[in-house]
């Protein structure tokens, strides 16, 4: 290769197309279609996540109109002006023509994409914090898919000697790489998904998570391979296209091409296979954590894990990524764990022999998932399981979630499976009810699946790690038969069952305590309530029953030295999910913000990696000053926004009490500043005798059925990943010394958002609110105005009374009509002010969405408008100076006057 040759030929093609003022409008145009994908659609500022989430999908289309663009006069602008004879007589090969002609190309594109990631990096980063490891990844990938397709448009312009139809052949020949990954709209989905795994969306995706890939590198460089070599046949047939020899030749280099083609296809399914990934974002979003690592390369079991993946082959869109992070997984354990470890990944296809022996030997059969085909909402049966056996121990994952925390799942089934080792929880019996018909005697005739579905699906979580042991209250509980005690609703317990869990508390047992002044997802009795058979107001039976014996909770409370909220919960102003705007205020969203700098004790393991979790109407916790043994330490603290609602204002008829139909949404309250407490670790500091080992939370709601169903079904999307069930686990494993999972179960995606947004929200937030407040307190004061005219009212007639001016029974009479006018009209008036005050809200609410609106129009206006100019300032300023270059040298009586 002639290095000053490749030279030449570069700088000629590519300062020639900045030095033309159409190069500058293709990049505009370039840049525009960028920034339009990238930021114009709503879904960009509804996630709200600082990333080109929204310009990844669209970008293989935007090159198909750019890149032959760059590349339709590569070869044919220099057929069409006869250059290309004077250019072959030069003392240069062919592969140095077609060389210098892509650097070119490349070249060009090169400075195209980095305009673009500048403009796209700087609207970024006016909006929040974009992951710089993340951008540059994804633009990596872009800058490969041109690799590809400005090769591809080479080779369409090497095949005619006019720029508009070697464009459209460029589009053309790109086309199949660019649909390929919208396969599934016409054709079966067994080929789809094969065409799928070869489109450029598909091989550009693992830049766009952040990773840079060797296999996908490989795939567009294999492309752009072969397609320069067809480059060089057909720039050299002008030397063997002559006669009958000249189409045997050409049949030569075709089977040339081929052969090269299946060679490249080869490696990269291999490549694919072995794939070598970096993890270039800034919170390492794809790495296994340090911990895992560790793990993996401490544990030692008696023989090696054997890990079977049973995989379908052809997985839909929603579920790709989960096996593809799976098959990552499972890569990355035979890295570190060397020969302890052995993975076979399994293809499988239902109803097959094999499919029936896995059912038969793990339990593993295909879900039935909803995935939008065509769209339409269609079920769809796959596999996404995994067993592993060590010896004759064996833990089986059945099936994948799309939210199921991959990492964390492997890694606990595998040291399940090469110890076999569980803690013992014991699970108190309330009226909570959690281990369902698992607790009791089964009846006759009912089979496993029945018994297993009446158990709360938090147990079932935990019966993954521990060994569930049912704890009796109406017997004396023995310490020595558990390791861990979760009790939920104590306050339920009738008063000898209270002794005995007051009896094993002062054992010293580890114990986990949700109690709940509000038990909203569930029907068991609020702490303040009567036990009774049932809630429902209708039943008569259970009115006819009367209330079930209760406990004495003051005992408990004193035995923890604290004082719980039993007639109050805690409510707060705080919202950061427009998707829950309008949820009611006792719906407490925790995360750190302005107002809750540490909602989490940042020296507590247990809490300390937890992102955001949300509590509903739950109650608080204080320390007893009268208690001085015990030693109480907070784990989660709400915002200073919050204040309390008694628990009688929570309905709209107190007398009926907890009904979820009674329940009202519209509370009132008075925001107190305080940080009240949800969740504390309480330990005695008697060194006498073993003493009390608690963490108490102030809610049950946090872990019921819905958060469990959100966690594995995912697809919320990142600001409703609540970490309640992390919570739950992380607490279960701090009381039973187990806490090797912490940092890999919160070891969990970081995702930068768009801060400048969530800033205008909490200001305009604030506004809202303390408009609201005023507005509220019109209807208090309104209030206490008539109640006082009513007094006053009362207290003359009184006089009156005294005075002699009335009898006794006028003046009842007087008063009874008198109280009866005035509360009517007082009712009255607070209702028609309540009216228009609500009114008034709902107005200011949309005012507040509306302002929220116009500022993210105005961002995404700015964001679309502005980077193209700078690309049109420059190739006006081409246009003058060639317009002024070619007056040089021209006579003043030739030029046009004006």
């Amino acid at each position: 290769m002639n290095r000053h040759a490749i030279q030449a030929i570069f700088y000629r093609n590519f300062f020639s197309y900045f030095a033309n003022p159409t190069g500058y409008v293709f990049l505009c145009v370039f840049v525009l279609l960028s920034t339009i994908a990238a930021f114009w659609s709503n879904a960009f500022f509804v996630n709200n996540l600082a990333n080109l989430d929204q310009l990844t999908p669209f970008f293989p289309f935007i090159m198909l109109v750019f890149a032959p663009a760059i590349t339709m006069n590569a070869w044919a602008e220099e057929r069409r002006q006869g250059t290309d004879e004077l250019l072959l007589t030069l003392p240069v090969n062919d592969l140095d023509v077609v060389a210098g002609k892509y650097l070119a190309c490349l070249g060009i594109y090169s400075c195209s994409l980095l305009f673009s990631a500048l403009c796209n990096f700087i609207v970024l980063s006016t909006l929040g914090t974009p992951d710089a490891g993340l951008f540059f990844s994804t633009y990596v990938g872009f800058w490969f898919v041109g690799t590809a397709m400005l090769a591809i448009g080479m080779t369409a312009s090497f095949l005619t000697n006019h720029l508009t139809i070697g464009y459209v052949w460029g589009v053309l020949l790109n086309a199949p790489f660019v649909f390929s990954a919208c396969a599934e709209v016409i054709v079966p989905d067994r080929f789809a998904s094969e065409m799928t795994f070869w489109s450029f969306e598909a091989r550009y995706a693992p830049f766009c998570k952040g990773e840079i890939s060797f296999a996908s590198a490989f795939y567009f460089a294999a492309i752009a391979l072969v397609m320069l070599y067809l480059c060089m046949i057909f720039i050299s047939r002008r030397h063997w296209f002559s006669g009958t020899a000249g189409w045997k030749r050409a049949g030569h280099y075709a089977l040339r091409t081929v052969c090269l083609a299946v060679l490249v296809s080869s490696l990269t399914v291999i490549f694919n296979r072995f794939d070598l990934q970096t993890d270039c974002t800034a919170e390492k979003l794809n790495s296994l954590c340090p911990e895992t690592i560790q793990l993996l390369k401490e544990f030692d079991p008696e023989y090696p894990v054997e890990i079977h993946a049973y995989l379908s082959p052809q997985i839909p869109g929603e579920f790709a990524q989960v096996k593809r992070n799976l098959e990552s997984t499972l890569r990355q354990f035979e890295t570190y764990a060397g020969s302890k470890v052995r993975v076979q990944i399994h293809s499988l296809e239902r109803f097959t022999d094999e499919a029936m022996q896995v059912e038969k030997n793990f339990g593993i059969v295909p879900a039935e998932v909803n995935v939008l085909v065509r769209g339409n909402q269609e079920k769809k049966s796959v596999y996404l399981g995994v067993a592993m056996t060590c010896g004759l121990n064996q833990e089986v994952i059945p099936f994948f979630s799309r939210g199921l925390p991959v990492e964390y799942e492997m890694v606990r089934s595998l040291l399940m499976a090469a110890t076999h080792q569980r803690k013992r929880l014991g699970v108190l019996q309330t009226d909570a009810n959690l281990l369902g018909m698992f607790s009791t005697m089964p009846m006759a005739g009912m089979d496993r699946e029945t018994i297993e579905s009446s158990v709360s699906p938090i147990i079932a979580e935990l019966r993954k790690s521990y060994e569930i042991v049912p704890l009796n209250p109406s017997y004396p509980l023995d310490s020595e038969t558990v390791d861990v005690v979760l009790a939920v609703q104590p306050s339920t317990l009738e008063p000898y069952q209270m002794d005995n869990f007051l009896a094993l508390l002062e054992t010293g047992v580890p114990t986990a305590i949700f109690e709940d002044p509000l038990p909203l997802c569930s029907q068991f009795t609020p702490t303040c309530e009567q036990r009774r058979l049932s809630r429902d107001p209708m039943d008569a039976m259970a009115m006819m029953a009367g209330n079930l014996p209760k406990a004495d909770r003051k005992k408990l409370w004193e035995t923890l030295g604290v004082k719980f909220s039993e007639e109050e919960v805690v409510a707060q102003k705080y919202r950061p999910i427009p998707r829950f705007s309008r949820s009611p205020d006792p719906f407490l969203f925790i995360d750190r913000n302005e107002l809750n700098p540490e909602p989490f004790a940042e020296k507590d393991p247990a809490v300390s990696g937890l992102r955001r979790m949300v509590f509903l109407y739950s109650g608080h916790i204080q320390p007893d000053p009268a208690v001085k043994d015990v030693k109480v330490t907070p784990l989660i603290r709400a915002s200073s926004h919050s204040g309390v609602v008694p628990y009688r204002k929570l309905f709209r008829n107190p007398e009926l009490g907890f009904i979820p139909q009674n329940l009202n949404t519209e509370t009132d309250f008075e925001i107190t500043s305080l940080p009240y407490i949800l969740a504390a670790e309480i330990r005695s500091t008697r060194t006498d005798r073993k003493g009390i080992r608690v963490i108490l939370t102030a809610d049950t709601d946090l872990f019921f059925e819905g958060f469990v169903q959100m966690r594995s079904a995912g697809g919320m999307g990142s600001d409703a990943d609540f970490d309640n069930i992390n919570y739950v686990l992380n607490v279960m494993e701090r009381l039973g010394g187990e806490e090797r999972f912490y940092a890999i179960r919160k070891h969990q995606p970081i995702h930068r958002k768009l801060e400048t947004i969530e800033q205008f929200r909490n200001q305009f937030q604030k506004e809202f609110d303390a408009q609201e407040k005023e507005l509220m307190g019109q209807i208090e004061t309104r209030q206490d105005e008539l109640e006082k005219e009513l007094n006053a009212r009362v207290a003359k007639l009184n006089e009156q009374i005294r005075s002699g001016e009335l009898s006794q029974n006028e003046a009842e009479e007087t008063r009874e009509w008198l109280l009866s006018v005035g509360q009517s009209e007082m009712q009255k008036t607070i209702a028609r002010l309540t009216t228009n005050i609500q009114k008034e809200v709902e107005r200011m609410e949309k005012d507040f969405q509306t302002q929220i609106l116009k500022i993210q129009n105005e961002r995404k206006l700015l964001a679309v408008l502005l980077p193209p100019i700078l690309p049109l300032f420059i190739a006006l300023l081409v246009f003058i100076y060639r317009k002024n270059q070619e007056r040089i040298g021209i006579s003043a009586g030739r030029l046009r006057k004006p």
